[in-house]
Order: C-alpha cells, then sequence, then structure tokens
C-alpha cells in the first residue's frame, strides 16, 4: 500500500542536516582525521574546545553578534529612537538548541524560544531590545538557519 508515512519527515531530516553541519560534529570529524583517536575521545576533546571557544578567547564566539539596543532594563519610555541612548551587546543568535526545538517542536517554537533567548541575553547585559530591531531576528523560514 506504499511506503509508510511519518510525522514531520521533512523537518526532522533537515534539523538532523543542519546537526550534522553544526561547529561540534565538524571539530569531532577533524579531530577523528588528524589525531586518529576514537570516537569518544573525539566528542570529549571537541566539547571541551567548543567550550573554550565560546568562553574564554573571543569577544564574539562563534553563532553571536554585536548588536545595537536600548540601554537600561527600565527604559520602557515610549520615544522615538534617536533619543534613546544605545549600548552595543553580545547577543547568541544561533545556538544548538534551536535545532533541537525545531525537530522536537516545530519551526514556530523555534523562533519563540529564539525571540525569549535574546530578550533574556539583552536583560542580562542590562539592555532591552525593541520590536523592529526584534523583527530582525524571525526568520521567514528555517532554510536560512545557519548551525554554530
Amino acid at each position: 500500500m506504499g511506503r509508510p508515512n511519518f510525522f514531520r519527515q521533512r523537518i526532522l531530516t533537515q534539523a538532523s542536516s543542519l546537526e550534522s553541519k553544526g561547529l561540534l560534529n565538524y571539530l569531532i570529524s577533524e579531530i577523528k582525521s588528524r589525531r586518529e583517536v576514537s570516537l569518544e575521545e573525539a566528542v570529549l576533546i571537541a566539547r571541551d574546545v567548543q567550550h573554550y571557544l565560546k568562553t574564554e578567547h573571543l569577544t564574539c564566539g562563534t553563532g553571536q553578534i554585536i548588536f545595537p539596543s536600548i540601554t537600561g532594563r527600565d527604559n520602557y519610555q515610549k520615544r522615538s529612537r534617536q533619543h534613546q541612548e544605545e549600548k552595543e551587546i553580545t547577543l547568541s543568535v544561533i545556538d544548538e538548541e534551536d535545532i533541537e526545538l525545531m525537530a522536537e517542536f516545530g519551526i514556530s517554537v523555534m523562533q519563540k524560544g529564539r525571540l525569549a533567548r535574546l530578550i533574556e541575553d539583552a536583560y542580562v547585559q542590562d539592555a532591552i531590545l525593541d520590536g523592529p530591531r526584534l523583527l530582525l531576528f524571525i526568520l521567514e523560514s528555517h532554510r536560512g538557519f545557519a548551525p554554530t
């Protein structure tokens, strides 16, 4: 009676494709081929390298951008953009969680999770993002999405 249909098979296939193109998988394959170590050791080394890149010596890590925002967490006055103080903050636009959210719950949940993470990142850095700036991070489709 034909081939069996799987629920959201295309999204799952594209999520696994994005995951395979990520930084972690790239590091694992390079470490395995260059150092001739087992898969388990390569995974451990790649995670250490990825953690080092995210936290230590890079001013802007992988998947992060420096983005202008409105200064102050409590700055909710309705004013034009030219009358608001701005500061640059570091935002993690792309994270590995995004691929997991897309695979498990779909594109809409992935976008909402990304927006929540961006708002939280800005709040931690004593800044807020207004509507037009947040709209820059909403994708029209998941095909423009690139993993870290």
